[in-house]
Order: structure tokens, then C-alpha cells, then sequence
């Protein structure tokens, strides 16, 4: 039987819901669902959980969604990062209405096509599962996603081969699709939510979400709200102490904390961000490098951001501007590889740190001292237009000392 009537469903009675649908469903040593609480927050787009392995996380989630989309008519979508994995999600759909209450698998149907599966359910269409690499053919479809209200992205933190470099775009692309109906029942817009385990913090969404700071300070067994975006962190000692974690030595393994493995080695302090209030935004290949430093220059932080609205450098001559100068070869050097290794500068967070001394990309052997040279140089050519009627003696004492303390860095 329906814990609720279709037509009842509202703002009001829909935490009530929540808690009758959890007590009937979910154990308590399994994963609450507590993001849920949130759904209908219209000020959230992103809904991310993180936690140890087996909490149960995926299974609740889907569950609830399911019964969500047949009763209200907003569908899901499930996305994988390639078309191979698509049957999973059919296997864990089918699995759920197989055991669930409120489902009878008699009246589940299911069409393929090559750009998606439709999910049906006796009358009506409740899900599709598709794939990022068909972001761009999901386009032509956007008028059959338009009731699509919740987005479900499931392993979202993978091993670090595994990621997609364009990851991000495809899901905005998709995104795309699926956001064309302005006023979406209960939701007003689609709602993204990501599933994963505490594998690496690699992510190319999580660099575009911009949380790496969160992710690293959150308390875990927490649910915290950051502008448009919902995390819950937990470690489910339930499910840990049922799991054989002597074979392989896994009892601090970040799966098993439910907790990202960080050094903090190198990561830059509130005072260090504070003093370093000069930027630099370079546009690299997927995404941006932000480098500040202080005044005199002692203190340089590196950070790997997602988006940036605006670039004065580029490492690709397809990002060429007329205001951003083209990073060349002579940009490039291993030796300034030596200068991370020497502790010259510091990291906004792990995963900067990370990015930039991965070697295979490159970016560790950039040349950033040059480049705050060339922008001091800039900067020292704008003060003297400005400040034209200041003495040349005055300048040339301020460029000297300039010069004097870049050289301590080279």
C-alpha cells in the first residue's frame, strides 16, 4: 500500500513522508537518506553523499527516488561514465521493485535504444539511464527529458584513470538537456545527486564545485549546506565491524573511514591566504590554475579551480585573447619542477597539491615564478603610466627592491 496519496503531496506533508518511508525501509545501521530532508529546498541543486563502503547508501537513495518518481511523476535519470555500465543501474532497479513493497515487478518494462533505457512502470515512464559520453545525443532528445527532476550519478569518485577530462562539461551538457521546464513540480529545478566512496579527491566535479576545503574540514556523521550544494559525510561502524578488513590491512583506508586521506603538508593557513591577496588566473587545459602571492612576494600559493570568468595567461592557443599572454615552451622547464620540492610554494588544498605534483600533466614544471615576474612587470609599467609625474629615482629604487627580492626566489 502507498504511503501516500499522489494528490497530497506538498511542501508540508513531505518530511512526514520521509520519516514513515525510512522506518518501513531502512534499517538503522544503514544510511538514513538524510540529504533527502533537503530535497525540496529550492536553494540546492547539488546533493553529494560520501561514505564508507556497504553503508547502504545507493540502495536507500534509489529506493526512495523510485517510489518518489512513480508517485509524483518527476523522473529520474541515471547517468554512468560509459555506456557499458548502464546495465548496473537496470540490474539495481529492477532488484529494488524485484524486493521492494510498493512495486510488482510484473509491470516494470523496459525499452533500449542506443542513446538511453526507458524505464516504465505499469502506465508510466519513471526513469532513463543514459552516460556522460552521450551527452551530446542527449541533446536531441531534451523534449522527452523535460520531466526529469533528479539526476542520480552513482561511483561519481573513482580511481584516478578512470576520470572522464571533460567530466564536468558532460554532465553540464546534460544538465542542459534535462533544465527545460522552468517550474518543475515541488523541485522548481532539476536536482543533481552524487554517490560515492572516500576514494580520492581527483574528481573533476569536485574541483568545479569548488569544495575541497569543505570535504576536508567537514565533520564526518555530518550533513552541512555550502551555498547551492549538500554534503553528507558518515562512517558506518555498523557495516565495518560485519566487513573482514584484516586480509588486506583496511582499517584506515580511506573506504573504510568514510574520510578523504589528506596531508596538509605545504597547504596554505588562513594567515598565508590572507597575506597572499595578488592573483593570477591561468587557463589550462580543462580547467584553471589561481596562483596568489603577498607583496613581497615570500609567500605563493597554487591553486587548481574549476572556473574562472576571466584569464590573463593560457597554455593553448585556441584560449588565446587579446588580453591573455600565450604560455610558450620557454614557460616550460622540469627544473621548476625542483622549486615544488623545495617547499617555494604553498597549496590551497590537497587536491591542488595533488594536481599539480602529478608530473604526467605537467603543470609542476610550469614556470610561475616567471609568470609573476612578467605580471609585476606589467603591473610596474601601469604604476609608472599612472604615477607619470613621480620622480625616476622613486621608481627606480622601487623596481630595484623589486628585483632584489624576486632574485631570492629564482
Amino acid at each position: 500500500m502507498a504511503i501516500f496519496n499522489k494528490n497530497e503531496i506538498n511542501e508540508k506533508n513531505f518530511l512526514s513522508m520521509v520519516e514513515k518511508f525510512r522506518k518501513k525501509n531502512i534499517p538503522k545501521q544503514f544510511n538514513q537518506i538524510q540529504l533527502i530532508n533537503e530535497l525540496l529546498n529550492k536553494d540546492i541543486d547539488h546533493y553529494i553523499s560520501i561514505s564508507n563502503r556497504t553503508d547502504g547508501k545507493t540502495f536507500n537513495y534509489v529506493h526512495f527516488f523510485l517510489y518518489f518518481a512513480y508517485h509524483t511523476d518527476i523522473q529520474l535519470l541515471f547517468l554512468s561514465r560509459d555506456f557499458m555500465l548502464r546495465k548496473s543501474y537496470q540490474d539495481l532497479i529492477l532488484e529494488l521493485i524485484e524486493m521492494s513493497p510498493y512495486f510488482e515487478s510484473e509491470h516494470v518494462r523496459i525499452m533500449n535504444t542506443q542513446f538511453y533505457r526507458e524505464i516504465f512502470y505499469k502506465d508510466k515512464t519513471i526513469a532513463f539511464i543514459s552516460d556522460l559520453n552521450g551527452a551530446t545525443d542527449l541533446k536531441y532528445f531534451s523534449s522527452k527529458l523535460k520531466y526529469v527532476g533528479i539526476i542520480i550519478y552513482d561511483e561519481f569518485l573513482a580511481i584516478e584513470s578512470d576520470y572522464l577530462p571533460d567530466e564536468w562539461e558532460k554532465l553540464k551538457t546534460i544538465y542542459s538537456s534535462v533544465n527545460r521546464n522552468f517550474n518543475l513540480k515541488l523541485l522548481k529545478y532539476p536536482k543533481v545527486f552524487y554517490f560515492g566512496n572516500a576514494v580520492n579527491l581527483s574528481s573533476p566535479i569536485l574541483a568545479h564545485l569548488d569544495i575541497f576545503s569543505s570535504l576536508e574540514t567537514q565533520p564526518v556523521n555530518s550533513m552541512r549546506i555550502y551555498n547551492n550544494i549538500c554534503i553528507e559525510l558518515r562512517k558506518n561502524e555498523n557495516v565495518n565491524e560485519k566487513r573482514n578488513l584484516r586480509a588486506f590491512d583496511e582499517k584506515k583506508d580511506p573506504l573504510t573511514m568514510g574520510q578523504f586521506k589528506v596531508n596538509n603538508y605545504n597547504v596554505a593557513l588562513e594567515n598565508d591566504l590572507k597575506r597572499a591577496y595578488n592573483n593570477i588566473i591561468v587557463k589550462l587545459k580543462d580547467n584553471f590554475l589561481k596562483i596568489q602571492y603577498s607583496d613581497n612576494y615570500d609567500i605563493i600559493v597554487l591553486e587548481i579551480i574549476g572556473y574562472a570568468p576571466s584569464y590573463s595567461y593560457n597554455i593553448l592557443p585556441k584560449d588565446n585573447k587579446k588580453t591573455s599572454i600565450y604560455l610558450d615552451d620557454k614557460y616550460f622547464d622540469t627544473k621548476n619542477f625542483k622549486k615544488h620540492l623545495n617547499n617555494i610554494y604553498l597549496y590551497n588544498n590537497n587536491y591542488s597539491k595533488d594536481y599539480i605534483l602529478t608530473t604526467s600533466n605537467g603543470i609542476g614544471n610550469l614556470d610561475i615564478i616567471k609568470i609573476i615576474k612578467n605580471e609585476r612587470n606589467k603591473l610596474i609599467v601601469d604604476t609608472n603610466f599612472i604615477n607619470n609625474n613621480k620622480s625616476q629615482s622613486d621608481a627606480s629604487y622601487i623596481e630595484l627592491s623589486k628585483r632584489s627580492i624576486l632574485s631570492r626566489l629564482l
